[in-house]
């Protein structure tokens, strides 16, 4: 091999230097536009976070705006001019308001608004207000003033722990909660409606919409206007009532699919008997007593699933309910025999069907976005629950003040501190003793009824256990003997 000149030792060397520099220069472009690229995708996040896109109930009117529009309507626009009258859009509506299935969801459907947003005009001007400068931090401008809307809801349910973990999370410095605990915003079109239906005469419910304040408008300032907050309200009954699908319909059109929810649950039994004490001289007048008012509710629930040869999901709300009861009497050539307005007894089954209510919220919303929580774990373990809480809502962990005082029925009070043993004794006959948050009740049931009601619960306990995890110790007598 022929030795290397002093020339072509040096272009060698020189070649190995500028080889060098230049991967090293190389590695530093690389790390310059990943930091670059990086930076960039982090100001769009955080740009998307602060100016979100219109609300999907925006976008669905403005959908009907055009085609009224294209329709040789002349007057519909969009964004519609400051102080400009908004065309009515009277003929959409939610077919789900009426009890519509989650299988077919009608009135779900792309071209669907609902009928609580559509019917008042604020929510127009929110849209115009939305389009022309986006959102931030879910607060904007309206009609000189700045509104908030909230980013998480309690949906339920009634009489499971909702007004103590209300209290719970209004610690928190970075939760921001409603001036009232339950504004009942996305169920009171429905209401009002139902109630129009009852009223005796067409002239009183005419008048009943005469002059009333934008109900949206009432929603939003119930709501603080502060800065990097999580804004939040509890109704617990925009889970179980009938009108559920709608509110989870007007729900997601309204605040989006961001907007995060929680669902507290509770033994179904206990759950029915705090809610027979609790209402009993609003609502359950007609029964003597408990027992009589849950072997009522669960005859309902029984003879619809009777009527389609098992449980299906239309069984769940009173609308469904009617009409499978119609259509068995149809085929059999009788009459159906429909129950009284005035008859309360369902909501002691009605709110504890817990799988089925996931389902129905869950036709608009991302079931991670559903957080449910058990109601004897937060009066036991509230700092586990809360953090849990805490996690789902992305906020830093916060030591909370404990909660000693739960809004107990007479017959928890009554029988606060006692043992099992000592209300077992102590009562005349058979009782199903819950020991929940350091206090026992009895829920008086003659055994032969509690098992009727064990065994219609069984199911859907093990579906929820399937789905959460959640589970109760009771009927676990008659679960063994099944």
């Amino acid at each position: 091999m022929e030795s290397m000149t002093g020339d072509g030792a040096c272009r060698l060397f020189l070649m190995r230097k500028q080889r060098r520099c230049c991967g090293i220069l190389s590695v530093w472009l690389v790390l310059a536009f990943s930091c670059i690229y990086f930076t960039v995708t982090q100001l769009n996040a955080h740009e998307r976070a602060a100016h979100p896109a219109l609300p999907p109930g925006c976008q669905l009117l403005m959908k009907a705006a055009m085609t009224r529009r294209s329709g040789a309507s002349k007057s519909a626009e969009w964004p519609p001019r400051e102080g400009a009258k908004r065309v009515p859009f009277s003929g959409i509506s939610t077919g789900a308001e009426a009890g519509g299935s989650v299988h077919v969801a009608p009135g779900f459907g792309p071209g669907s608004l609902s009928s609580l947003l559509a019917s008042d005009d604020l929510f127009a001007e929110l849209c115009a207000a939305v389009a022309a400068r986006p959102a931030v931090h879910s607060c904007f401008a309206l009609r000189d003033a700045v509104r908030c809307m909230p980013t998480f809801l309690v949906i339920g349910v009634t009489k499971a722990g909702t007004t103590a973990f209300f209290r719970y999370i209004k610690q928190h410095p970075s939760i921001a909660v409603s001036t009232v605990k339950e504004p009942a915003y996305f169920g009171a079109k429905y209401e009002e409606e139902e109630a129009a239906a009852s009223a005796r005469s067409a002239h009183a419910a005419a008048n009943r919409d005469r002059n009333v304040p934008s109900r949206l408008g009432t929603y939003l300032s119930a709501f603080p206007t502060c800065d990097r907050c999580e804004r939040g309200e509890a109704t617990p009954s925009y889970a179980w009532r009938d009108f559920a699908a709608a509110a989870a319909a007007a729900a997601y059109q309204l605040l989006g699919p961001a907007i995060r929810l929680v669902m507290l649950v509770r033994e179904p039994i206990s759950r029915a008997k705090s809610h027979f004490e609790y209402f009993r001289t609003k609502r359950f007048r007609s029964s003597a007593n408990f027992s009589e008012a849950l072997a009522l509710s669960l005859t309902e629930f029984e003879s619809c699933a009777q009527s389609l040869g098992g449980w299906d999901y239309q069984c769940t709300y009173r609308p469904g309910r009617a009409r499978v009861a119609a259509a068995a009497a149809s085929v059999e050539g009788r009459h159906a025999v429909r129950p009284r307005r005035s008859a309360m007894e369902y909501e002691l089954i009605q709110p504890a069907l817990y799988v089925e209510h996931m389902r129905t919220w869950s036709v608009h919303f991302d079931p991670r976005s559903l957080l449910v929580l058990d109601a004897a774990a937060l009066i036991n373990d509230p700092d586990t629950v809360l953090a849990s809480f805490e996690s789902h809502m992305g906020i830093p962990r916060f030591r909370y003040t404990r909660i000693n005082k739960h809004a107990l029925p007479p017959s928890a009070r009554e029988t606060q501190g006692q043992s099992a043993d000592a209300i077992r004794q102590s009562s005349g006959f058979e009782a199903q003793v819950e020991l929940t948050g350091g206090y026992a009740k009895r829920h008086d049931l003659p055994r032969l009824l509690e098992e009727r009601a064990c065994a219609f619960l069984q199911p859907f306990k093990v579906r929820l256990l399937k789905q959460t995890g959640i589970t109760w110790t009771s009927c676990s007598r008659v679960a063994r003997r099944a």
